[in-house]
């Protein structure tokens, strides 16, 4: 981070393993949330007052910018 504070360099191909791990580490993060979302952590009925949205990565081409 240091070297590059802008990160223009893409370490992806350099570190195959990490970023595996990590994409598999945020696919089971978000089928954690979903199964929140959906009431899962909660004893009892759980209506969710709005469907889950899936993360497509156009979050902010579709103009959310909370």
């Amino acid at each position: 981070m240091i070297k590059d504070r802008a990160e223009t360099i893409n370490l992806a191909d350099e570190q195959r393993e990490r970023l595996s791990q990590t994409r598999e580490s945020l696919h089971q993060w978000l089928h954690s949330c979903q199964v929140s979302h959906n009431g899962g952590d909660y004893d009892g009925a759980f209506e969710p007052v709005a469907p889950f949205e899936d993360v497509t990565g156009d979050w902010l081409s579709r103009g959310n910018r909370n």
